[in-house]
């Protein structure tokens, strides 16, 4: 890893830490607060929040053949963009991460990852976005299921399992927990 690679609380903690201290110094204090700065993540959409290791583990469960065989790096390059890189690109690199939406299952243990990569990292409240439309479009695409009728079949087993996921957590991670879900297919191809 780069030595200049910060994880997100050191990040956003000493973002934290500057705008105390400017604001300290401009008021004359001479202390600074010991407690650490709580750490939040808004506005995380749960497809694009997917870490290779995690895409890996379980394309590797559920044999999902656009993985298979792949290395950890290799799948970075896969569903990350290059930065820098323009909406479509990235939208592209994004879209491939749900190849993995093969199953309701599936996308339960993508979003029980996403969760405990945020314990992990000392998340102190994620507010977390799933665009239940996207997900099942690309589940049903996944499983080359083309009749648009079938979404709403494949919708209710995915929250349900979303929802699984986020109470399997309760409990387990320390994190307070925000969900938005969407159902509305606002960008299509």
């Amino acid at each position: 890893m780069n030595e200049n690679t910060f994880d997100r609380r050191t990040f956003l903690e000493t973002a934290a830490a500057v705008t105390v201290l400017t604001h300290m110094e401009k008021n004359d204090e001479k202390q600074i607060p010991e407690k650490k700065s709580p750490l939040a993540e808004i506005h995380v959409h749960h497809d694009t929040s997917h870490t290779p290791s995690s895409i890996l583990r379980v394309a590797n469960k559920y044999n999902v053949e656009a993985f298979r065989g792949k290395t950890e790096e290799e799948v970075r390059r896969i569903i990350q963009a290059p930065a820098g890189c323009d909406w479509k690109t990235w939208y592209d690199h994004m879209k491939q991460t749900r190849r993995d939406y093969v199953s309701p299952e599936a996308i339960g243990e993508l979003v029980e990852d996403i969760l405990h990569d945020a314990q992990q990292n000392g998340v102190d409240l994620i507010e977390l976005r799933v665009s239940l439309l996207s997900t099942v479009q690309a589940l049903m695409e996944n499983l080359g299921i083309k009749d648009e009728s079938e979404r709403w079949k494949y919708a209710t087993p995915v929250l349900d399992k979303i929802i699984e996921a986020i109470q399997k957590c309760t409990g387990q991670i320390k994190a307070d927990l925000v969900v938005s879900l969407s159902s509305q297919q606002k960008f299509k191809d």
